[in-house]
């Protein structure tokens, strides 16, 4: 407790900018390769079942939903075998569970179609001394977080007051009654100060009490699941079960408010993965897949010393839910604009937690699209927040995830205005000591991702580029103009080439949000000959032959404003 709050108080003094970098730790000799191909993930492995019982509950209530994700989650403590198809792009799926040799059962032994009741009825044994806990039926389905929590430690199964009815017909019977209590916050501190030595410290799951996700995986794996506003009582509760939990505790699910929430988490020394419509991972994170990974080298130095180089990087690859969902703005490009390098973050942590998903992007990756890792490393914190006590660990998770995944190349995402130089570096360098990372790139806070205007910083020899230009759009694809295209590629047309110096070079945010791949089209169509597109290892490398190895900033920062 006491190292802890030292090391925040310490955190936050080094951002006032009153402690010298120098007087932080030396950076620890970094993990061998061997070493790092030996950690292994958080989940704990659960053996999935042969015969895989699938259940269409894209048009069942949203309370139907989540009792069936939670004795999906039940029975996935010994066995994975339920799948549950809450979204039409869930039946994707259906088919890696075939390739990996699994014998869908979509009827019962009457050969009509699974319903809630006869799949309960099916797995009833499985549940906690035929009980249920009754939560709250109400738009927020207050209770629903601490009822799974029960679930967790005593195989309960969750109902709504709809579904008492249900529940006691299948012969259960009320074990806990939440509908009389106190608000989510309120039950959901009770019962981890109460219960919290019962639930694992790798991970927490925190979900909006509304959304239908993740439970099965909270009760399968035992991670407390909560959430919690961006409010002072909210935040100072997740304060708590970040501090019991230790450094490095993985967040599951998503925030209420992303900078604020995010600023906390990291501030906690943990990490953030945005996972709040995935559904099905207590069974998808353990089926047999082909061990794939991303084949990628060390970059190829351009030597055309009459170019400006650039690099187009896609955003939100951190977002897991979006990637596990059907990743659209990949296929669309990857289908029909093969030939233009695109590099795209991407969270390395899917490669344990969604692999099937993870094999069929990685499988259509060549050089011309390019993989990620982040931002930041291998889950969404701002490094400079991040308790110095806990780096060391977070980068060797991080370093370990990436060559697990074949990404040689970090993001990171931070806010420019909270660090020093120094103290940034001196973060980045706990991952560039690693040999498998050759660099990165850095989204930086304000203004789109583009506060850092194009700088580099050199660690290890490695170079960190920040966005220079940011295709963002605020309002969202209806206000992207190609006039407004055209006016950010002739930027663009003006900046020198310069192979010697940041000068040369300009890393660009493709923001995932706001351009529409035809977008983006129109872009590049307004590219002068003499701008050359690389991947991200091909443009570290570049940077890394070509220029003085030295922090640099670009001389102009010449931008089109983001449109509103």
């Amino acid at each position: 407790m006491f190292n802890r709050i030292l090391a925040l108080l310490t955190s936050f003094i080094i951002l006032l900018g009153n402690v010298p970098t120098s007087t932080l730790p030396d950076i620890p000799k970094p993990a061998t390769q061997e070493e790092l191909s030996q950690i292994s993930t958080f989940l704990k492995e659960v053996k999935s079942a042969d015969d895989i019982y699938v259940i269409d509950a894209t048009s069942l209530p949203t309370d139907e939903k989540n009792t069936l994700l939670c004795i999906q989650g039940i029975v996935a403590k010994t066995e994975p075998c339920i799948f549950v198809i809450v979204r039409s792009n869930d039946r994707t799926y259906l088919t890696d569970l075939k390739k990996a040799g699994k014998k869908l059962i979509e009827t019962d032994e009457s050969k009509n179609k699974w319903t809630t009741e006869s799949l309960l009825r099916k797995f009833k044994d499985k549940i906690g001394d035929s009980g249920y806990c009754v939560y709250r039926e109400t738009s927020n389905a207050y209770g629903l977080n601490t009822a799974v929590n029960y679930a967790t430690l005593y195989n309960w199964l969750p109902v709504s007051e709809r579904l008492v009815s249900l529940a006691e017909s299948i012969g259960l019977s009320e074990k806990m009654n939440l509908c009389e209590k106190s608000d989510n916050l309120s039950l959901e501190k009770r019962f981890f100060n109460e219960h919290k030595d019962e639930f694992s410290k790798d991970a927490v799951v925190h979900i909006n009490n509304y959304m239908v996700s993740l439970r099965d995986l909270a009760i399968q794996q035992g991670y407390f699941c909560f959430y919690t506003e961006d409010n002072n009582k909210g935040l100072n509760f997740l304060d708590d079960v970040l501090e019991y939990t230790g450094y490095n505790t993985a967040v599951l699910g998503w925030v209420a408010e992303e900078k604020r929430c995010v600023a906390e988490i990291s501030k906690c020394g943990c990490w953030l993965n945005p996972t709040d419509k995935c559904t099905n991972n207590s069974i998808l994170a353990f089926i047999d897949n082909e061990n794939l990974t991303q084949q990628v080298e060390k970059g190829t130095a351009a030597t055309d010393e009459s170019k400006h180089y650039i690099c187009l990087l896609y955003s939100d690859g951190d977002n897991c839910q979006w990637i596990q969902n059907g990743y659209g703005e990949y296929f669309t490009i990857r289908n029909n604009y093969s030939d233009i390098p695109m590099s795209w973050t991407f969270s390395p942590f899917l490669k344990d937690f969604c692999p099937s998903m993870f094999n069929r992007i990685v499988s259509s990756t060549d050089e011309n699209n390019q993989l990620i890792g982040g931002p930041s490393g291998l889950g969404y914190c701002t490094l400079s927040r991040y308790p110095v006590k806990a780096l060391d660990e977070y980068s060797t998770l991080s370093a370990a995830a990436m060559k697990k995944s074949g990404q040689r190349i970090m993001v990171s995402l931070d806010d420019y205005t909270s660090f020093k130089d120094s103290r940034m570096q001196y973060a980045l360098s706990y991952f560039s000591r690693f040999d498998n990372i050759d660099g990165g790139l850095m989204y930086l806070d304000p203004d789109g991702y583009r506060g850092g205007r194009g700088k580099v910083w050199f660690c290890d020899d490695k170079p960190f580029v920040s966005v220079r230009m940011s295709l963002w759009c605020d309002g969202g694809y209806p206000n992207v103009t190609e006039e407004w295209c055209k006016e950010q590629a002739e930027i663009i047309n003006s900046y020198p080439s310069d192979i010697h110096s940041i000068n040369g070079y300009s890393l660009i945010c493709v923001q995932a949000w706001t351009m529409e791949t035809e977008w983006t089209e129109v872009f590049l169509d307004y590219l002068d000959d003499d701008v050359v597109i690389l991947n991200a290892s091909d443009f570290i490398a570049t940077i890394k032959e070509n220029v003085p190895h030295e922090n640099a900033i670009p001389n102009s920062s010449n931008q089109a404003p983001i449109l509103k």
